[in-house]
């Protein structure tokens, strides 16, 4: 999620589409989920260290060009979201409290931002 965020180098984007794997163990799991943002608010730039070795065997063209530069927290605030508990989600079935799990958990952090 984080790396399509790094290379477009967008750091105003809203949040990435989260991947379902977290839910349906959480769900399999029967577990908690906390939900945490990490937010930056002081930064430096800084060139995306890489070893050229590595970008010339990149498949994305644009990952063998130089490297720009990224935004790096120097500073970040980390917040600890309201825990979605299995009790919330154990009486769906995985269909159900997959998609769920995942709104929810993105609905807290958002709320966050």
């Amino acid at each position: 999620e984080g790396e399509k965020w790094v290379l477009a180098q967008d750091f105003d984007a809203p949040m990435a589409d989260f991947y379902p794997g977290f839910a349906a163990f959480a769900y399999e799991a029967k577990v908690c989920i906390v939900p945490i943002v990490i937010q930056r608010e002081q930064v430096e730039i800084v060139p995306f260290q890489t070893n050229p070795m590595f970008r010339q065997l990149a498949e994305n063209e644009n990952e063998r060009e130089e490297p720009k530069n990224v935004l790096r927290p120097v500073k970040c605030c980390v917040r600890v979201c309201e825990p979605i508990p299995p009790e919330a989600f154990v009486d769906m079935t995985k269909e159900e409290a997959v998609p769920w799990i995942m709104k929810t958990a993105r609905a807290r952090m958002e709320t966050e931002l």
